[in-house]
């Protein structure tokens, strides 16, 4: 979870998120709080994770991975992802203090919660719902070979039903002890159907003088939403573009080769935050990445530093389109990225480790490396192949030309 209350950088993060919300935001002049989060699995409606009770895995609908891919992943690791408890989006005390609402654990011993809307005016914002739609949900399910019961389907219809007519809509918005989303909140908790763990979900807090408090809500879908459906992540392409634009502007290059390492010096954070969130994806623990090489683990929000955003084919070589393709990167403990990328070690057409000739001897380095350990197959998905098969012959080159001793 990230809380900034720096209007600068509020912009800067929001400025490729949403058109309306940048304007806004540029021209208050009220004091703003934003609250940027990735849904965990608390954050999940009940009714759309398993229970203590109902304890198959199927009964996790709002996940980018199958049943069995987390039935795999259980195994793995020799732990179980979590039951159903809070059902409610968690908001931090801040969220609370920020618009001067009781805090809601004081709340608990009368059981009565203000109603946000008696002090706010709360507001979804559409240019950032194109992909929660029915329709979306639907291919995603569809794709996972997963089938839904019948009360998650009719939340999803009653959010079908939701016609959102304006750029900024109004919503009923109440909170309870452990956050936001109450079924209260009919369009909300509709909403909610289509927001799946890992999405990421922004609350803009603005308290203008002398007018009513205002909350925004944002949303933004997981990378690995749109290599499930097979579309491009148009909100990456165009956070791209804006950026070159800015090159054009603010750095002075000498040669292609100056321009190509500032590119990659400007966009290696926002894509290895996008690696993460990706691989945030195959842990039983919310905001936990792991090499899918050595599988050492952690958590990025703490150690992020640990990993690098490395490229398959190498920046220099790529197209635009291959350059920032999510799938021509991988999210890599930082010693196995230098090897991955001077070619001592690449994967097989079969999703198979391979190791330099120069590694293999010597057992301790790779105990040590952890490159006993396969990889991690899930996370190879086709497109990912497709640039793993031109490492795996770069590879394949390098270790003639070693041989050679060239």
């Amino acid at each position: 979870m990230n809380i900034v209350n720096n209007k600068e950088l509020i912009f800067e993060i929001l400025e490729n998120v949403s058109y309306t919300i940048k304007d806004i935001v540029k021209n208050s002049h009220g004091k703003m709080l934003l609250i940027e989060k990735l849904i965990t699995h608390s954050d999940i409606p009940t009714y759309a994770k398993r229970t203590e009770k109902e304890q198959e895995l199927s009964r996790n609908i709002l996940y980018y991975i199958s049943s069995n891919e987390m039935k795999i992943i259980e195994e793995q690791t020799d732990r179980n992802y979590e039951c159903a408890k809070q059902s409610n989006i968690y908001m931090p005390i801040g969220f609370y203090d920020f618009l001067s609402l009781p805090n809601p654990r004081a709340c608990v011993k009368n059981l009565i919660f203000p109603r946000i809307n008696d002090k706010c005016d709360v507001y979804l914002v559409k240019d950032t719902l194109s992909y929660f739609t029915k329709k979306h949900v639907s291919l995603v399910h569809s794709k996972l070979g997963r089938s839904t019961r019948n009360k998650y389907d009719n939340m999803l219809d009653a959010w079908e039903d939701y016609n959102v007519k304006n750029s900024l809509e109004k919503i009923k918005l109440n909170y309870a002890v452990h956050g936001i989303g109450t079924a209260e909140d009919k369009v909300f908790h509709s909403l909610r159907s289509t927001i799946f763990r890992s999405d990421k979900i922004y609350i803009l807090l603005i308290k203008e003088p002398s007018q009513r408090h205002k909350i925004y809500i944002l949303l933004r879908r997981n990378p690995l939403f749109f290599t499930i459906i097979g579309e491009k992540n148009e909100s990456w392409r165009k956070y791209i573009l804006k950026e070159e634009e800015k090159q054009q502007y603010n750095i002075n290059v000498q040669d292609k080769k100056d321009l190509l390492n500032e590119k990659s010096r400007v966009f290696q954070n926002t894509w290895r935050n996008l690696l993460a969130e990706e691989m945030m994806n195959y842990n039983i623990h919310d905001d936990y990445v792991f090499c899918p090489i050595s599988f050492i683990e952690s958590n990025f929000t703490d150690l992020g530093t640990l990993y690098r955003a490395s490229h398959i084919k190498e920046f220099k070589e790529c197209n635009n389109d291959e350059a920032y393709d999510l799938n021509n990167g991988l999210l890599l403990a930082a010693n196995i990225d230098a090897l991955f990328d001077k070619h001592y070690i690449s994967v097989n057409p079969k999703k198979e480790l391979v190791i330099s000739y120069l590694i293999k001897p010597n057992k301790i380095l790779i105990s040590r490396l952890g490159l006993n350990n396969g990889i991690f197959k899930l996370a190879l998905n086709e497109d990912r192949m497709k640039y793993l098969l031109y490492h795996y012959n770069k590879f394949l080159e390098c270790e003639e030309k070693r041989k050679k001793g060239k």
